[in-house]
């Protein structure tokens, strides 16, 4: 992310308003469902205090009444990861506190029976490490609910950026903090390097 944005403005969750508004984002995932509202979940931006980093809100927007309501996800981001961490629950059990962790560049569809679907993107995962996710999301309309279908819910020191080492975008890590704070740095000067590769330092061998 480069530069500055405007913040949401996120009103009470689920209540549609004239003021309400997605804070300013980009590559986030987007659905129009089956009554013709427009859906819009995460991607890098503002929350309501404008802090940047990977949002995982969702939002839809009414076109006969030009009104968005806030249905979920965090309206702020956490600032020691820059970003949210999903809350998964029960794999294939529905539940109002389910959410995805704030990513970008995701994948989107919807079903005759009028769910949203969203599956991986680089972002966060359930305990707040960052990579790209494999994890497949199930939103009901008609419940306000997300269900966590399959895929994993922690990416593991295997699948971060740095395969093989500790987890460069881990928020449970001094030096993984240290990183990420240089990640997101670069991305907010160098906005084209979306998938820049930083490598943690290694540990001197033993002898």
């Amino acid at each position: 992310m480069a530069g500055s944005c405007q913040p949401g403005v996120y009103g009470t969750l689920g209540v549609a308003s004239a003021t309400n508004v997605p804070g300013g984002r980009q590559y986030a995932a987007g659905w129009t469902d089956s009554n013709g509202n427009f859906w819009l979940f995460g991607g890098p931006g503002c929350d309501s205090a404008g802090t940047q980093g990977l949002l995982n809100d969702l939002w839809k927007f009414n076109p006969a009444t030009n009104e968005w309501a806030w249905m979920g996800g965090s309206n702020k981001v956490l600032y020691t990861a820059y970003g949210s961490p999903g809350i998964y629950g029960t794999q294939g059990v529905p539940s109002v506190s389910n959410v995805p962790g704030g990513r970008w560049i995701s994948s989107g569809w919807t079903d005759s029976s009028g769910n949203l679907w969203l599956f991986g993107g680089e972002g966060y995962d359930s305990v707040g490490a960052r990579g790209y996710l494999n994890d497949l999301w199930r939103f009901t309309p008609s419940t306000n609910e997300w269900t966590w279908i399959s895929g994993t819910s922690t990416l593991g020191i295997n699948n971060c950026y740095q395969p093989g080492s500790e987890c460069a975008h881990s928020m449970h890590s001094a030096h993984g903090a240290l990183i990420e704070m240089i990640h997101l740095f670069l991305e907010r000067r160098v906005p084209h390097l979306p998938h820049l590769v930083l490598q943690p330092r290694q540990r001197a061998s033993q002898s």
